[in-house]
């Protein structure tokens, strides 16, 4: 998936055609052997670059994953060479995880969970029914 550019200028060295990014990377390619370190998902992928994938049959592009999702650092702990197939699995989550924020903003709609995350006072339960019994009686209220 493109870098979008609002966050290629989070790389190191200001984006991915940086001389730091382009060392950090092939550092990684380096450590890797230009092959897939795998994912928790795919542990055991070691597609290598250039060739089939052994899965899908298409050609391995090798991309540096942050594993915390924080483009910010080139720490070598924190980052893996992946293939397309392993970062794409590695980073549905996070993408639907931002997409449904994203979503949120855009059309205003709290859910339920939104909701209860707004009101809970720190460190109290959140009980249902007391929750109810408040928008009613604020209800009540504003019809009077």
């Amino acid at each position: 998936m493109p870098i979008r550019p609002e966050r290629a200028k989070l790389y190191p060295g200001g984006g991915i055609r940086s001389k730091e990014w382009r060392a950090f990377r092939a550092e990684l390619l380096a450590r890797a052997e230009n092959r897939c370190e795998g994912t928790p998902q795919n542990p055991d992928c070691r597609a290598e670059d250039g060739l089939p994938h052994p899965i899908t049959g298409s050609k391995v592009k090798l991309t540096i994953a942050h594993m915390d999702h924080d483009e910010r650092h080139a720490d070598p702990d924190r980052c893996r060479a992946l293939c397309n197939r392993c970062h794409n699995q590695w980073d549905a989550p996070h993408r639907k995880a931002n997409a449904r924020i994203k979503n949120r903003r855009k059309y205003a709609q709290l859910d339920l969970e939104d909701y209860l995350q707004a009101i809970e006072p720190a460190g109290e339960p959140i009980h249902i029914h007391r929750i109810v019994e408040e928008e009613t009686h604020v209800a009540e209220r504003g019809q009077q």
